[in-house]
C-alpha cells in the first residue's frame, strides 16, 4: 500500500492540516498528553481526560476546532498494524500524535455500496508528530498504525459525547443500523475485534495489516 504524506493535495479529500495552531497551545497539548496518557500494550482511547483538557490553552483551543460546541479531550494510545474496522461520525474529529509519526488509513463514506465497504478503495497518509489533522464527518477512519513497533499517543478533540456509550434511540431508519456508540458508526471486517463484539460486518476485501519500518 502506497503510504502518501498528509501533505499531499489528495489529502484534502480526506480532512485539513491545521498549520497556524499557536506554537505555546502545541506545546502544552503534547506535554499534557505524554504526562497523562501512559503507553499500552495494546490499545486504549479515553474520550475524556480532564488534565489534557484543562492545560494551558488547550480547552479554548479544542474549542476552536470545533466552532464553540461543548467539547471534550482525550487520547488513543498504543500499537497497531491492523485496518479491523472502519467507523465516522456527524461531525470532524481532531488528532494530533504527539512524540510520534503516524499513518492513518482513509475511505470515502460515499464508498459505501448497500451497506458494505470495499477495503481496496482505503488510502494510507502518514502524519507527522505535533501536526493537528482534521478529519471530515465523512472520512472513515479508524484506529491509526504506529511505525516501527513505536506506539503512538495522539491527541483526539470532538464534539461532547461523541465516541461515549450507543444511546437507545426508538426510530430504526437509514444507518443506524451502524452504530456502536454515541456518533459512532463502526463498519467491522468478519477478522476484527469489533466484529466480536457486536459491531456490524461490513468491511470486506483485505484486512489490511502494516509493519512499518522508518
Amino acid at each position: 500500500m502506497e503510504i502518501l504524506s498528509c501533505r499531499d493535495p489528495k489529502f484534502r479529500e480526506y480532512g485539513a492540516v491545521w498549520d497556524d495552531i499557536p506554537e505555546d497551545i502545541v506545546n502544552s497539548l503534547v506535554e499534557a498528553v505524554e504526562k497523562n496518557v501512559e503507553m499500552p500494550e495494546g490499545l486504549t482511547y479515553t474520550p475524556e481526560i480532564e488534565a489534557i483538557h484543562q492545560a494551558p490553552g488547550v480547552g479554548e483551543l479544542a474549542r476552536t476546532l470545533v466552532g464553540g460546541l461543548e467539547v471534550q479531550v482525550g487520547a488513543v494510545a498504543g500499537r497497531n498494524t491492523y485496518l479491523n474496522s472502519l467507523e465516522y461520525h456527524r461531525t470532524s474529529e481532531f488528532n494530533m500524535p504527539v512524540s510520534t509519526d503516524c499513518v492513518m488509513l482513509f475511505g470515502l463514506q460515499w464508498d459505501i455500496r448497500d451497506g458494505v465497504y470495499d477495503t481496496s478503495n482505503v488510502v494510507a497518509f502518514r502524519v507527522p508528530a505535533r501536526t493537528m489533522v482534521e478529519i471530515y464527518a465523512t472520512t472513515l477512519h479508524y484506529a491509526p498504525i504506529d511505525i516501527a513497533g513505536a506506539g503512538y499517543k495522539i491527541a483526539v478533540i470532538l464534539p461532547r459525547c461523541v465516541n461515549t456509550e450507543k444511546p437507545e434511540l426508538s426510530v430504526t431508519c437509514g444507518d443506524v443500523g451502524l452504530l456502536f456508540g454515541c456518533s459512532k458508526y463502526v463498519l467491522a471486517h468478519p477478522q476484527s475485534p469489533d466484529a466480536s463484539a457486536g459491531a456490524k460486518v461490513a468491511l470486506t476485501g483485505e484486512n489490511y495489516c502494516l509493519k512499518l519500518s522508518e
